[in-house]
């Protein structure tokens, strides 16, 4: 790791210069958003234990046509994890603005009955979004950040 990828390199308020951004924290050693984003992602994928036989996890989702991307985990307690996201753009290189998306209602869908189905949106904050119990689909809301669903058969 350099020291360039996890500090600002130089203050710059008006961010005029890019190459002086590409931190997880500023120049003065103050976190900065995906600071916190990462530390999320980090402990939702901790597992103790990477010696396991991994189980299947069967589902569907229905984007409605919309273009979502999944992948799924499995860490070794049992517990399933899957990652949605877009592709969309979310910053606007010329403006230097935000790009506000309406997210993309997913569908979720299990077979059977799931004992917990936890949504999370980890680029936000470390609480989960929604905690449900005994269910066998949920709507999950995909916009500009990545969301990950913790599912317990």
């Amino acid at each position: 790791m350099y020291d360039y990828e996890l500090y600002d390199r130089a203050p710059d308020p008006s961010l005029t210069n890019i190459q002086d951004h590409f931190g997880l924290m500023t120049d003065t050693g103050v976190p900065k958003p995906q600071y916190y984003a990462l530390e999320n992602f980090n402990q939702l994928l901790k597992d103790p234990d990477p010696n396991f036989t991994p189980g299947n996890l069967t589902y569907s989702l229905d984007t409605g046509g919309a273009s979502v991307n999944s992948v799924l985990l499995e860490k070794s307690n049992g517990t399933f994890l899957l990652f949605l996201w877009t592709d969309a753009d979310v910053w606007n290189y010329t403006s230097r603005t935000n790009i506000s998306l309406t997210p993309t209602d997913v569908q979720l869908s299990f077979p059977t009955v799931m004992r917990s189905v936890v949504e999370n949106n980890p680029s936000v904050s470390a609480a989960p979004t929604e905690e449900l119990t005994n269910v066998n689909n949920i709507s999950v809301p995909v916009g500009g950040g990545p969301v990950v669903i913790s599912v317990q058969p």
